[in-house]
């Protein structure tokens, strides 16, 4: 006999009807979510009551489509590769590097190519150069704030970035990574723009900071 189970409306978690009896049991007639943390109502519950065969199709159906989103983004990273045709510039303090790969690698995942110098410059060549062609040509670029607070010329790298920017209307999108301080010191023309704050869980880091960077908002499943 198929087992029941309960979902959460907002984003199709299922809840069993062993969890949904122990918070009956105690007289609490919702459940919340562990996923999107929204407040589902068991009271009249029986419109959320799916079967494990459905449970399973739909885990699939999921499983599938995932596998297609990856696939998906990893052709249009390797597509920009091939061009070099770089979505974002990750401006950063040499001390938070360890930080910016992770960032950068996870991004990759989504089909957003980072331009980060020790993945970019080619030994034996002017650097300086190379970062200014980037700055010419990039579509937006993400400024990492850490406990370091903003290195002396990653300041440098901001001035430019803001010049060649306000003339081409790309977005300059500030970053606090996870260990920054609770009130860090930021640069004043980075004031009044929208931050993106690893260190919170929710709104989603990630999904804000590759909004900010393509302009289209992505919803994790």
């Amino acid at each position: 006999m198929a087992k029941r189970f309960f979902l959460c409306p907002n984003c199709g978690k299922a809840f069993t009807d062993k969890q949904v009896k122990s918070l009956q049991d105690h007289k609490l007639d919702w459940i919340q979510c562990s996923l999107c943390e929204t407040r589902v109502s068991l009271i009249n519950s029986s419109e959320r009551l799916i079967s494990t065969s459905h449970l399973q199709n739909t885990e699939m159906d999921k499983v599938g489509n995932s596998q297609r989103e990856r696939e998906t983004s990893q052709s249009m990273l390797q597509g920009k590769i091939a061009i070099g045709d770089f979505d974002v510039f990750l401006c950063h303090n040499g001390e938070d590097k360890i930080a910016i790969r992770k960032i950068g690698g996870q991004l990759k995942k989504f089909g957003i190519l980072p331009w980060l110098d020790e993945w970019e410059i080619r030994p034996g060549l002017l650097w300086q150069r190379v970062l200014a062609s980037q700055i010419e040509q990039i579509k937006s670029a993400a400024v990492f704030v850490g406990k370091g607070g903003v290195g002396p010329w990653q300041q440098e790298e901001l001035d430019a970035f803001l010049r060649e920017f306000m003339k081409r209307g790309c977005p300059v999108i500030p970053v606090l990574l996870p260990d920054a301080p609770d009130e860090p010191k930021l640069p004043l023309f980075l004031g009044n723009r929208t931050w993106v704050d690893f260190r919170k869980r929710s709104p989603n880091p990630m999904e804000m900071l590759i909004w900010g960077i393509s302009g289209y908002r992505y919803y994790r499943c």
